[in-house]
């Protein structure tokens, strides 16, 4: 495996960086109408260590992610799952209002934003225009996946358990959309995150509710390994991850669901990342 750093800095900043990657010839993405350079270097590259040195002096911190290959997936018993592809957002946009029509605020904590319950439909404006995508998430909404017509057909139809699908209604009328479903994970995990491998950069603990959330470094995920279920494919963390409010669950499945997407091609936009269990 290998790692992916991505660092984005304003192009009237760092001179002595930008004069290294010219030098040494290294590309870069440089959009001068708003000023930013942005470059991806994996780990394994001779010019990491220089550049690395340079971040640590500049105190400048680069977004991670893990490049693994095609026999490091097929291993993992478990990995996360998410959709690159986000779109819309959930209706009514305005104040937040979607929150007071899709969830429960029983629980809900004001602090730290965590604590809704879904109790309803997510509501959008329009239907997706899938193509050949078949997953996608809502904007706001981190862990909750939404699949087209295809993808619920499929996975309707193979042995996986630990879902349902809910529909997703237009706002006004308040009719179903068609070809739109969330696919809803129907359980959640006992705790189980492992700190280990420099793979949690902060925690953080709310004052009001006591909800801790996890601040991840992009070097994936380590957990106990008798945390995971054998009697579900796909299920939620309990911890959280983020640094903002109302930080969401990771999305879990095991070989088997990741199989099923993979045979079916199913796996346009989304995203895998294998869990080390231990």
């Amino acid at each position: 495996m290998d790692y992916k750093q991505r660092i984005v800095f304003r192009d009237d900043e760092h001179k002595k960086l930008i004069k290294f990657l010219d030098e040494q010839k290294i590309k870069y993405e440089h959009d001068a109408s708003i000023s930013l350079i942005v470059l991806e270097i994996l780990e394994s590259s001779k010019f990491w260590p220089a550049i690395n040195k340079y971040l640590i002096e500049n105190k400048m911190l680069p977004y991670t992610e893990g490049v693994y290959s095609k026999d490091e997936m097929e291993q993992a018993e478990w990995l996360t799952m998410r959709s690159k592809w986000r779109w819309e957002y959930p209706q009514p946009a305005g104040d937040g209002g979607y929150q007071h029509i899709t969830y429960s605020e029983k629980n809900y904590c004001d602090e730290c934003g965590s604590g809704l319950v879904q109790t309803n439909s997510f509501r959008v404006k329009k239907t997706p225009k899938w193509s050949k995508k078949n997953f996608l998430m809502l904007n706001w909404i981190d862990d909750e996946l939404f699949v087209s017509n295809n993808a619920k057909k499929i996975l309707s139809n193979s042995d996986l358990s630990g879902f349902e699908f809910i529909d997703v209604v237009k706002l006004e009328p308040d009719a179903i959309l068609e070809d739109i479903n969330q696919l809803k994970v129907n359980s959640v995990l006992s705790p189980g995150l492992v700190d280990q491998d420099h793979t949690i950069r902060e925690t953080t603990k709310c004052k009001k509710c006591g909800v801790v959330k996890y601040a991840i470094t992009g070097r994936g995920l380590v957990y106990k390994k008798k945390t995971f279920r054998n009697d579900v494919d796909i299920v939620n963390s309990f911890e959280v991850f983020g640094w903002g409010y109302a930080a969401p669950r990771a999305i879990f499945v095991n070989q088997k669901f990741y199989q099923v997407i993979i045979s079916n091609g199913l796996d346009k936009n989304l995203e895998f990342e294998p869990i080390k269990l231990i």
